[in-house]
């Protein structure tokens, strides 16, 4: 069946397939309209359209050489002179510069799996420095009186076994030491540090119904521990330094045995600067005698401090990057 739009009524008529390329009155008008034949398609063999020829291309110029143009022919009349075209120039050669410069670099990769053991290795260090002298009088060197942070906390002095004379201070400062209110703060925080920073590494994800009795707290705080860890990690470190610079119990008795023997003398020359300051030389002098300073562990003490906030912030941050890539700190040399 051929569908045909009429051209004289314009509309669609239905016509028998013999009416193809015959001209047939239209069913609606009764007027004549052109019926097309019959389309028949077919598939040349060929390898191309009939009657054309694929065109011929010219071989490709060989990479790294500059084409010459075809010789131009001479106008009509003159000899036909022959120029031989100039040889083929090779294209230059472009070397880089290499990236090694011959440094080498060494790094580490951060990650949770080490991050988090290392508060709670500072903070046991850290306890364990406690043991140790903090304080100390080291004339020539040689230690004479020394404090640690729990005799500084109860107000006692650890004396050398020296001669009568070297240690006769001994009996006025164990009357004049008294303990010191920042460590009456610091230790039990320190202890509970310790106790956070331990759970934190040996118990990932605690679970109220499996958890011991003992602990049943430490699910309800646990998605606050880097947060609580870390206030406390701070303020460890503040109690730490602001109780090292107002003075321990040993360096406070000292200094106030220094002020009661040149009491007298500051007071008779009170109303003359020049006197005033010559007292205050001889009383630096007095005091430089005792050679009072901190320890290595103090030292190392405050070190971990820093250490453990910066580790706990840096653990804390780890965890909310998720399953981002770890970040590397690298130095070149």
């Amino acid at each position: 069946m051929i569908r045909q739009l009429c051209p004289q009524c314009f509309a669609t008529v239905e016509l028998p397939p013999e009416a193809a390329g015959h001209d047939t009155p239209c069913p609606k008008c009764g007027k004549v309209i052109a019926v097309p034949a019959a389309y028949s398609p077919s598939v040349s063999t060929s390898g191309g359209l009939p009657g054309l020829t694929p065109p011929t291309s010219k071989p490709p110029t060989p990479p790294g050489t500059y084409p010459m143009s075809d010789p131009i022919a001479p106008p009509p009349g003159l000899n036909p002179v022959t120029v031989a075209p100039p040889p083929l120039v090779a294209a230059p050669t472009v070397t880089l510069p290499t990236t090694d410069s011959g440094m080498r670099s060494c790094g580490i990769s951060l990650n949770t799996t080490w991050l988090d053991w290392v508060p709670a290795a500072c903070f046991t260090l850290i306890l364990l420095t406690t043991f140790f002298s903090w304080v100390g009088t080291y004339p020539g060197g040689v230690r004479v009186y020394s404090q640690n942070p729990w005799s500084a906390l109860t107000g006692g002095v650890t004396t050398s076994n020296l001669p009568e004379d070297l240690i006769q201070d001994e009996k006025y400062l164990e009357t004049a030491i008294s303990g010191n209110r920042w460590l009456i703060i610091y230790f039990p925080m320190l202890l509970a540090a310790l106790l956070l920073s331990w759970l934190a590494c040996l118990i990932r994800n605690p679970n109220i119904n499996t958890i011991p009795g003992p602990l049943a707290w430490l699910p309800k705080i646990w998605d606050q521990r880097f947060l609580i860890i870390s206030a406390i990690s701070a303020s460890l470190l503040f109690l730490i330094l602001i109780q090292t610079w107002s003075g321990y119990g040993l360096e406070t008795a000292i200094k106030q045995k220094v002020n009661e023997q040149y009491a007298k003398q500051l007071e008779a020359a009170a109303s003359s600067t020049p006197k005033r300051q010559a007292v205050e030389v001889q009383m630096g002098a007095e005091l430089g005698r005792y050679q009072l300073q901190g320890t290595t562990p103090l030292n190392t003490a405050i070190a971990l401090h820093v250490v453990a906030l910066l580790a706990i912030l840096g653990s804390s941050w780890m965890h909310k990057r998720g399953n981002k890539p770890h970040p590397r700190i690298s130095v070149q040399y």
